[in-house]
């Protein structure tokens, strides 16, 4: 993934998954969930193999990685896959016969 298509959905989902921090903990910047969300996504490492690489616990990682989909998916799933009817997949289907 290129840098600009990093930052763009950094952009579009950022907000979302920015959480504060406690006075027991840190939380883990939003740069960084999105970075191991996609390199689990690419590589399908194990969260256990991500979380030596980016020093987080495997649980964290777990939820992470399933904070960051869902994210993605409701930022993004209206512009690049919308809502199709039946009708609509029907004509396209004759269409290609």
């Amino acid at each position: 993934m290129s840098v600009n298509s990093f930052d763009e959905l950094l952009q579009g989902i950022g907000s979302k998954i920015t959480y504060l921090n406690t006075k027991w903990r840190n939380s883990v910047a939003p740069e960084q969930r999105l970075s191991v969300t996609l390199r689990y996504l690419a590589t399908g490492n194990s969260f256990n193999s991500l979380h030596f690489k980016y020093l987080l616990g495997a649980t964290t990682v777990r939820e992470i990685v399933k904070d960051i989909c869902e994210q993605i998916w409701i930022c993004v799933h209206p512009e690049f896959m919308p809502d199709v009817s039946e009708d609509s997949w029907l004509n396209i289907a004759t269409q290609v016969l």
